[in-house]
């Protein structure tokens, strides 16, 4: 291939890529928006919880929680009038209420930290830099150092909640292990199964 040849190639072939990570992160986005269609608003007492841990986080917009008939784990959903705290139905009935506390707390604190915002910008950096194997490292760090900063929230705002909370996260683990629903770039406190393990173990 010719210099020439290469210089006209190079940038037909970036923007594939760019094309292709942006197309592939719509495509999730779009089929996971359509699975929300089935979520229902949590009962008044379980968002008058909400409220009282958002206070105790400093949330002051607080997120509606939506129920989801769904095998997700519990995550922080942008959407166009604000985030969404969603919650699988079937994960919720397995728990206990320190437990259900503290998972709810470490959505909460990524609302307090504007992570679903940092979600849109990973995905820019991705669709143009998606050639740079760095890349992509960098995107799983910030996950894993975002859950981690979410843990240390939960335990400053609920201090004795540590052993509930490591029991919380079990569950969480043990419920995803079967058959669960693949979830797209936007979401925000989610991981994969082994960084929920690590998390378990510190």
């Amino acid at each position: 291939v010719s210099a020439a040849s290469a210089r006209t190639l190079l940038p037909i072939l970036l923007a594939a890529g760019a094309l292709a990570v942006v197309g592939l992160s719509a495509y999730r986005f779009a089929r996971f928006r359509r699975l929300l269609a089935a979520a229902e608003p949590a009962p008044a007492g379980l968002a008058r919880r909400v409220d009282d841990l958002a206070e105790s986080l400093g949330v002051w917009r607080v997120p509606p929680l939506l129920l989801v008939p769904a095998r997700v784990p519990p995550m922080l959903w942008p959407a166009a009038a604000g985030p969404l705290l969603l919650l699988p139905r079937e994960l919720l009935a397995s728990l206990e209420a320190a437990e259900l506390d503290a998972l709810l707390a470490h959505e909460l604190a990524h609302v307090r930290r504007r992570d679903h915002w940092v979600r849109f910008l990973e995905i820019g950096a991705t669709a143009l830099f998606w050639w740079y194997p760095v890349t992509w490292w960098s995107r799983r760090a910030l996950r894993r150092a975002e859950e981690r900063c979410c843990d240390e929230w939960v335990l400053r705002a609920l201090p004795t909640s540590a052993r509930a909370y490591a029991r919380g996260i079990l569950k969480s683990l043990e419920f995803l292990s079967e058959s669960p629903v693949p979830l797209p770039a936007a979401a925000s406190g989610a991981g994969p199964v082994e960084d929920l393990e690590a998390r378990l173990k510190e």
